[in-house]
């Protein structure tokens, strides 16, 4: 106020004030919506290979815990890890039906997982089989297809 050279520049100023906390008291209603919470799954999504914690969450998008641990209840009936982990194994999934030749361990990397074996007891109790079995089915259902194209080129 003191800097403002005319009565212009103060009413310019004092609309800015009050402008930027308008923002930002939207930014803090707006956080439980749906939109925010797709915000935040996008960002899992998009970060599988970082180390994601529910604190890491939180600090990214300015929430507490005990409120990111609310979003998930109220929107997808679920925990962030298990959210997590079906965002993991779904991408996992992805990376070895197109790359059937790679190693378990390499495919768990890829996805967040720096132990291989957690990674299978987690792939196992998602999917219902282990990853080996996976690609092993995988693989049989890209031979048959193939062989059923060629079949039909015959």
């Amino acid at each position: 106020f003191y800097f403002a050279s005319d009565m212009q520049e103060l009413s310019d100023n004092i609309l800015q004030i009050f402008s930027e906390n308008f923002e930002e008291e939207a930014r803090r209603i707006k956080i439980d919506t749906p939109e925010f919470f797709e915000k935040i799954l996008k960002y899992m999504k998009e970060n599988l290979t970082d180390p994601l914690s529910p604190q890491s969450i939180s600090h990214v998008f300015g929430i507490s815990q005990t409120y990111l641990s609310r979003l998930f209840r109220k929107y997808c009936e679920q925990s962030f890890n298990r959210v997590l982990n079906s965002f993991r194994i779904e991408k996992a999934k992805e990376i070895m039906s197109g790359n059937p030749e790679l190693f378990i361990k390499d495919a768990a990397a890829m996805v967040g997982f720096s132990d291989q074996f957690y990674f299978s007891r987690i792939f196992r109790t998602v999917t219902g089989i282990s990853p080996s079995e996976y690609i092993e089915k995988a693989v049989r259902d890209k031979n048959s297809l193939n062989k059923g194209e060629n079949d039909a080129i015959s």
